[in-house]
C-alpha cells in the first residue's frame, strides 16, 4: 500500500512541477528560425551566436561566424537590438573547381541593428505574428533584411511551431563598384517540451540566392539549398540553443552538383546563448 501512495505522490509531484516550472522557450527554441515573441518593456538581454560551417566540394572549408547582441524591450510588442559581427575563415582549395579562393583570416564584419514589432501574440491570440527589419553595415558591404515571423502554440504551449519568410538585399564593393545580390528564404521549425525547461525539435531551411535584386533590378537565380536538422533548447533565467543542420540533396541552380549547392557549406552547427542583464 505504501508503495502505491508513494508512487501516486511522486507522479503528482512530477505533473505539478511540469505545469508550474517557468519555461521561457519562446525566447529562442530554434537556432535559425525566429518565433513571434518579444521581451517585456525595459528588459535587457545579452545574446551570443556562434555558427560553425564546414565542407565544400574541392576545398578544405572551415568558417566560424560570431554575433554579439544586446536586445532591449522598448515595449511589450516592440524590440530593438544592436550587434557586432565577426568571423574566422580558413579555405584551402584542392583543385580548379573549388568554389572559393584560398583564405585564412579573422576579421570584424561590421554592425547590424534589429527591430521586431509584434502584431499578434501567440500566447493570447490564435496565432503569433511579427515583422522584422535588419539593416547592416561593414567594410565594403551593406545589407537590408526583412522577415515575416509566424508562430503557433499547441498542447498548452508544449509544442511550438514557427515559420519565417525572409527577403534580403546585399551590396558589396568590388573593384570600385557595387555588386548587388539578394536572397529569398523560407524557414520552419517545430519544438516540443520534453522535460521541464527543455525543448527538442527540428528545423528546415530553404535558401535561394540571386545575382541582382529581386524587385528593384534584373536578377538571375544562382542556387537553391535546403538544410534540415535537430535542435535542442534549455530555457530558465539564462538559456541556450544548439542546432545541427545538414544540406539536403534537393538543390537546383547554376552552381549545384548532385543536388547540393556547391557554393554553400554542407554542414552547420549553430549555438545560441542568452542571459538577462
Amino acid at each position: 500500500m505504501w508503495r502505491t501512495w508513494a508512487g501516486g505522490l511522486a507522479a503528482a509531484g512530477i505533473v505539478f512541477f511540469w505545469e508550474v516550472s517557468p519555461v521561457d522557450a519562446e525566447d529562442a527554441p530554434f537556432a535559425a528560425v525566429y518565433t513571434a515573441g518579444t521581451m517585456p518593456t525595459g528588459e535587457v538581454e545579452f545574446e551570443q551566436w556562434t555558427t560553425w560551417a564546414w565542407q565544400k566540394p574541392g576545398e578544405d572549408f572551415r568558417a566560424f561566424e560570431e554575433r554579439s547582441e544586446v536586445e532591449y524591450g522598448v515595449s511589450d510588442r516592440f524590440l530593438l537590438s544592436v550587434y557586432a559581427n565577426y568571423s574566422r575563415t580558413r579555405i584551402v582549395p584542392h583543385d580548379a573547381g573549388a568554389p572559393d579562393g584560398a583564405a585564412d583570416e579573422t576579421k570584424f564584419d561590421g554592425f547590424s541593428a534589429e527591430a521586431i514589432y509584434q502584431v499578434l501574440d501567440a500566447d493570447r491570440d490564435s496565432v503569433g505574428l511579427a515583422f522584422y527589419v535588419e539593416p547592416g553595415i561593414g567594410a565594403g558591404a551593406r545589407g537590408l533584411e526583412g522577415k515575416v515571423l509566424l508562430q503557433k502554440n499547441f498542447l498548452d504551449d508544449r509544442l511550438i511551431v514557427a515559420a519565417n519568410f525572409n527577403l534580403e538585399y546585399i551590396w558589396e564593393r568590388e573593384d570600385h563598384h557595387w555588386e548587388h545580390g539578394s536572397a529569398l528564404e523560407f524557414h520552419a521549425g517545430a519544438s516540443y517540451r520534453i522535460a521541464p525547461l527543455w525543448f527538442a525539435g527540428a528545423e528546415l531551411l530553404n535558401e535561394n540566392v540571386y545575382r541582382g535584386h529581386l524587385i528593384f533590378s534584373d536578377n538571375s537565380h544562382v542556387a537553391t539549398a535546403f538544410y534540415a536538422g535537430p535542435t535542442l533548447h534549455y530555457g530558465d533565467e539564462w538559456w541556450l540553443t544548439l542546432s545541427a543542420l545538414a544540406q539536403l540533396p534537393w538543390g537546383n541552380g547554376r552552381v549545384v552538383e548532385h543536388g547540393f549547392a556547391s557554393n554553400s557549406e554542407r554542414f552547420r552547427l549553430i549555438f545560441r546563448f542568452g542571459i538577462e542583464l
